[in-house]
């Protein structure tokens, strides 16, 4: 899944397009200023990072690969919902099932 980086948030392509659209281009070359008009569209949802990303607007998930660090994440986060239900399931069963097997295989 392609996204886009904009004003310290990450975005969907789709939501990534849209503000672009509404932003002037900068008077000078690429790569731009994240601050002043987004940078993408980046593979892999972002890239590899510590935690899964979603979009800054629409909430989409936007299926990174993690770290070993996101992997630790995303297991603990599992693990607080089964043994206290805290978290949200619809977030936490999209997380279990793009990850599934490789945070616990690696």
């Amino acid at each position: 899944m392609k996204a886009y980086v904009f004003n310290a948030d990450i975005y969907c392509e789709t939501c990534g397009e849209r503000i672009k659209q509404k932003l002037p281009v900068p008077d000078y070359e690429p790569p731009f200023d994240t601050g002043d008009y987004p940078m993408g569209p980046l593979e892999n949802g972002g890239g590899e990072a510590d935690v899964p990303f979603h979009c800054g607007y629409c909430g989409l998930f936007l299926e990174n690969p993690l770290t070993q660090d996101g992997r630790e994440y995303v297991r603990q986060a599992l693990r607080e919902y089964w043994l206290c239900e805290r978290g949200d399931p619809k977030v936490l069963a999209l997380w279990a099932g793009f990850y599934g097997e490789e945070l616990y295989t690696r």
